[in-house]
Formats: C-alpha cells, sequence, structure tokens
C-alpha cells in the first residue's frame, strides 16, 4: 500500500499523490511484466542527445552490473518497491494533469506548490486553466510559470497521442520544451503512463556516486542518460526507488 512504500517517496511524489492527480502508485501486475521484458535497455546510445552522448560514453562506472545493485539494496531495506504496491483503479490518468503536477512539484516547497494548484481553475476535458492570471499570481517563480504556460497551450491532440508515442519521442518532445527538465517528465512517464524509466534527482545522483564508483562531478543529466541507456528495462522501477531511498 501506500502507507507502506510512503517513506521511500519524497518531494515530487508526495506532491504528485496530494494534487490526487496520480492516486496509486504503479501495480504488482506492472511490475512484474517490466520483469518480464527484455533484458536491453530503454534507449540506446545512438538515442542519447547529442550534447550529453560523449560524457555517457566517457563514464568509467566501478560496476555495471544493475541487478546485484538492486538484489543487494532490496536486501538491506527488507524488499523490492514493486513488491510493496497495490492499484485498485486501472483508470489512465489526465497525462496533462500529471505533468503539470510534476512541474510545479519539483524544486517547489511543498506547500507553495499545492496552494497554487488550488488557485487553477481547470476546465473541460483538456483540463485547461481557466484564469491564466492566476499562473502568474500563484508565487511561482518566472520560470516554472513561462513552463506552466507553455504546457497549458499545447493542443488537445498532443496529449491524446502522447500514449502513442515511444519513451524517447516522449522524452525528445517535452524536454525541447524551455524550462522542462528530464527529470519533471521522467515523473510523468513513471506515474501518468508507467514506463520503465528511472527519476534523477540530486538524492539520487549522489547514491550512484557511491553505487557505482562515478565522479562527484558527474552531472545529473549525464547520469541520467547513461541509466537510461545502460540499465536493463526491466529492473529500472526498482532501481530508481532504491536509490531515492
Amino acid at each position: 500500500s501506500w502507507m507502506h512504500a510512503g517513506r521511500r517517496f519524497k518531494y515530487e511524489k508526495e506532491t504528485l499523490l496530494s494534487f490526487r492527480v496520480v492516486q496509486h502508485l504503479p501495480c504488482d501486475s506492472w511490475a512484474a511484466q517490466q520483469q518480464q521484458r527484455s533484458t536491453e535497455p530503454v534507449l540506446a546510445i545512438e538515442a542519447v542527445p547529442v550534447k550529453w552522448r560523449a560524457k555517457v560514453k566517457e563514464l568509467s562506472p566501478r560496476t555495471t552490473d544493475f541487478r546485484a545493485v538492486v538484489a543487494d539494496r532490496a536486501t538491506q531495506y527488507g524488499r523490492l518497491p514493486s513488491a510493496t504496491l497495490r492499484t485498485r483503479s486501472r483508470r489512465r490518468p489526465s497525462l496533462k494533469m500529471v505533468m503539470l503536477a510534476a512541474c510545479l512539484a519539483r524544486s517547489t516547497d511543498d506547500k507553495l506548490s499545492l496552494a497554487a494548484w488550488r488557485t487553477f481553475s481547470f476546465v473541460g476535458t483538456e483540463h485547461s486553466i481557466a484564469n491564466k492570471q492566476s499562473i502568474r499570481a500563484s508565487g511561482l517563480s518566472t520560470q516554472k510559470c513561462a513552463a506552466i504556460e507553455a504546457l497549458d497551450g499545447l493542443a488537445p491532440e498532443f496529449w491524446a497521442t502522447l500514449w502513442l508515442r515511444s519513451t524517447r519521442q516522449v522524452l525528445e518532445d517535452l524536454t525541447s520544451i524551455k524550462h522542462i527538465s528530464h527529470k519533471t517528465v521522467a515523473c510523468l512517464l513513471m506515474y501518468g503512463m508507467q514506463r520503465p524509466v528511472v527519476v534523477v534527482d540530486r538524492n539520487v545522483s549522489r547514491a550512484c556516486h557511491a553505487t557505482f564508483g562515478l565522479s562527484e562531478k558527474t552531472p545529473t543529466d549525464v547520469i541520467f542518460w547513461w541509466l537510461m541507456s545502460s540499465a536493463p528495462a526491466g529492473l529500472l522501477f526498482d532501481l530508481s526507488l532504491l536509490l531515492l531511498e
């Protein structure tokens, strides 16, 4: 249940749930399906953006045995995160709502982001923000307001066809929007679309430095693209949450 696994989720995860756009986390059956997937990574190295590709190739981690890392950390914390999750609903959430919530939650105080969320009046099946002025008046930073306005301005067709796109396409399309990072899109992919992905923030980045022997100067972006292009797809969900722990 959420109460059982709740302490593993911080910052964006708690806020996403408080917004009530993601009522339940990925279920056991989904996690089991991911475990049975191919052991190939989600992305090929050629799919990594050119900006980071060379740095990803230059990484020399102490170990790349991701299965052993997951097993070791699961032993430390009692059990795999995927074994603690349950679901009572298989309804597809509104991807626009999940993305807006993830954008609000990133690098923002929980109380401020939740207060800002409550000032938005969503209308219609497209969940558009009725009063655009409420975005600027919510107390958020200029960059975050610009990102929210950009997301709210995307056509309904974009969100409707997002389910049909590959993980690579979703990352490319959404990170091309100014002030939208891979971390925000990864939250959408994991919690909204239930895709195998790893959410890399500063806490996960520090854990990767210690676990894989990466340099402390390795940027978070490089770690994200390295994991996405190296770790087996079936392990990403558990790996992401165990590293967060």
